[in-house]
């Protein structure tokens, strides 16, 4: 990304922002993301090219920037492990269309690293406030904090590309199982 961050106070870089993402989103759930051109982007958000290209390197610049976002609507609660697995499901099911549309797109690796991110993050401050609350692991935690990452967005792709026929309140208790196994 160019300048949208300096100027991200800016009205009007807030509503060609939200016009491109929302151009973006309804496009990705007609369509995968390699099929849809800048030309489409702006044209759906009224957005004119080069008012595009002054804020992004090109599709994949700006594909990175939507996963981003699409990603700053899910707050973790600190509450706990299941609470914070139940609310990532429940993220992916009101974000359906475009999470799916995510998972199609061949590109998906950016959004999967965003999301492993933003969940390892989550779950390294768990661990912490565990540690300093005297709960004791049965592994190092710089390696239980990425197991337990890999297996939460794994089996999430999973129920999303699978058509969600597992009801999520089994698969987080089953994660639930899993980490508990993991504490003494």
């Amino acid at each position: 990304m160019k300048n949208i961050d300096k100027n991200r106070f800016d009205l009007r870089v807030q509503k060609t922002e939200k016009s491109l993402l929302e151009a973006f989103y309804l496009l990705m759930k007609q369509k995968n993301f390699e099929e849809i051109t800048v030309d489409e982007i702006c044209r759906t958000a009224l957005v004119s090219r080069p008012s595009f290209y002054s804020y992004f390197e090109d599709k994949y610049d700006f594909f990175s920037f939507a996963t981003t976002a699409l990603l700053q609507r899910f707050s973790a609660p600190s509450s706990g492990y299941v609470e914070t697995v139940t609310h990532f499901l429940d993220f992916l099911e009101e974000n359906e269309d475009v999470v799916t549309s995510f998972y199609r797109s061949s590109s998906n690796s950016i959004l999967m690293g965003i999301i492993t991110e933003n969940i390892s993050a989550m779950l390294s401050e768990h661990v912490q406030r565990d540690i300093e609350s005297g709960v004791s692991y049965i592994a190092d935690p710089q390696i239980i904090v990425p197991t337990f990452t890999g297996a939460l967005t794994g089996v999430c792709g999973w129920w999303v590309a699978s058509g969600k026929k597992v009801p999520k309140e089994e698969i987080a208790d089953a994660l639930r199982k899993m980490l508990d196994k993991l504490i003494n």
